[in-house]
């Protein structure tokens, strides 16, 4: 009937490392990607240690539904990047026949809620905001104008940080964002070839009176070894 399933000692472990690896190999990622999945397949290793080195075709609802109570400390964007990967693993299985079907798609596994509460992010109040431009007007800190650049365009950090003069124009006073700091596969900083998006990439336009900010930044900048 062409259900025939071959016995397999293949784990979980080396179908998810192996998807990771054969995804970067194939360019369909970024190193900082990369880097993440890695991270992510090391805490399915952490928490789900019962099943991590477990001959694929041997697990079965019950152990996943086990393992997946175990991930209730993590953030719930953890909790989803391990549901994800996990269900990965198990989807490549089926299409390599190691297993009938993929017990993910059971309606008794579900992904669990984080215990952690939410972490609510807040904007600067107005005077919070003119609080933190006094006290940059005073200082002679080195990232001053880095943090007056992401205060007066709302740029992230990386790409404050990777600006070249080029990406600057003078005349019409605007700032062209076209890449970011990212990491390598090795977890080092490096210059990235685009921003975090697609629709990261923009142009913005740059108030007179920072301008002076950019000068010095970019003077600073280049004056470095």
């Amino acid at each position: 009937s062409g259900n025939y399933i071959e016995k397999s000692r293949k784990t979980f472990a080396e179908i998810a490392s192996e998807y990771i690896e054969n995804k970067y190999r194939a360019n369909k990622v970024t190193s900082s990607t990369y880097l993440r999945d890695k991270s992510t397949l090391k805490q399915i290793e952490v928490s789900c240690s019962d099943m991590y080195n477990m001959p694929i075709q041997n697990i079965t609802v019950y152990h996943i539904r086990q393992e997946l109570l175990n991930l209730t400390q993590y953030s719930n964007s953890c909790i989803s990047h391990i549901y994800r990967l996990m269900n990965k693993a198990f989807k490549i299985a089926l299409s390599d026949r190691l297993i009938p079907f993929n017990p993910m798609d059971n309606e008794n596994v579900i992904k669990p809620k984080s215990n952690m509460p939410n972490k609510i992010i807040e904007a600067l109040t107005l005077e919070e905001h003119k609080k933190l431009l006094e006290v940059l007007e005073k200082s002679d800190n080195k990232y001053k104008y880095v943090i007056l650049l992401q205060l007066h365009t709302g740029m992230r950090i990386g790409e404050v940080l990777a600006l070249t003069i080029d990406d600057i124009n003078y005349k019409e006073n605007t700032i062209t964002i076209n890449k970011t700091l990212t990491k390598d596969e090795m977890g080092r900083t490096i210059m990235g070839q685009s921003t975090k998006t697609y629709a990261g990439k923009r142009m913005v336009p740059i108030p007179e009176f920072i301008m002076p900010a950019i000068i010095e930044q970019m003077q600073y900048a280049n004056s470095q070894p």
